[in-house]
């Protein structure tokens, strides 16, 4: 997992937001005044929070979103739920 975690610290701001985009995903950063700082939210296309948490959680969150989604495509995950 942490090597995950150093991998997805490389990849740029805008190749996350196409991930999230990719699922119907977006990001909202709250930046505190004054203050180091920020929190993360993903909501879902209603606006309902999926995650909302700090730099960390958020990286961790990410990394273990995009193992899921990986295994579910690579073993056809829907074709076996039908």
């Amino acid at each position: 997992m942490l090597t995950a975690v150093n991998e997805l610290n490389k990849i740029k701001a805008k190749d996350i937001k196409k991930f999230l985009d990719s699922i119907n995903l977006s990001l909202k950063v709250n930046k505190k005044p004054h203050s180091l700082s920020s929190t993360y939210t993903i909501v879902d296309k209603k606006g309902y929070p999926v995650f909302y948490g700090n730099y960390n959680a958020f990286i961790k969150f990410i990394c273990s979103l995009n193992y899921i989604l990986n295994y579910v495509r690579t073993n056809n995950i829907n074709e076996r739920m039908n």
